[in-house]
């Protein structure tokens, strides 16, 4: 439900209704929806096969990767989560991430305790973006 038009460009709304599905309010996408993603292939130097709000990364050692952000995040909040998209098995594999600033996370996979390049990588990062 739309309840005011700005003439900015802004469309100003408490709610979103979708004809079938009904209404979700939109503090849920304000604050549910990931402020940056990443999918990339550590085997081949990080390749970034998609992002959003990532404007580079970089492949700082095997199995470490740091990723800057383009739009800076509020504060070091954030919730970092990530995967593997391989369909290999991997034995005693986990992934770590750490905050190192506002606009930068650093990636780490490890398997067996020692960290490790796989072929798929996901990440997404969930806070607010510094307005």
């Amino acid at each position: 439900k739309v309840h005011s038009i700005m003439a900015k460009g802004k469309l100003v709304a408490d709610e979103i209704e979708h004809g079938t599905e009904g209404a979700l309010n939109t503090q849920y996408l304000i604050h549910g929806t990931a402020k940056a993603l990443i999918t990339f292939d550590p085997a081949s130097d990080g390749t970034i096969h998609r992002s959003h709000n990532v404007s580079s990364l970089v492949d700082s050692n095997t199995g470490q990767f740091l990723i800057n952000v383009t739009s800076a995040f509020k504060d070091l909040h954030s919730v970092i989560v990530s995967g593997n998209g391989d369909n290999a098995v991997h034995n005693a594999a986990n992934n770590t991430n750490e905050e190192q600033s506002t606009t930068q996370y650093k990636h780490n996979h490890f398997e067996n305790n020692a960290t490790v390049d796989c072929t798929d990588m996901n990440s997404a990062a969930f806070g607010d973006i510094l307005a």
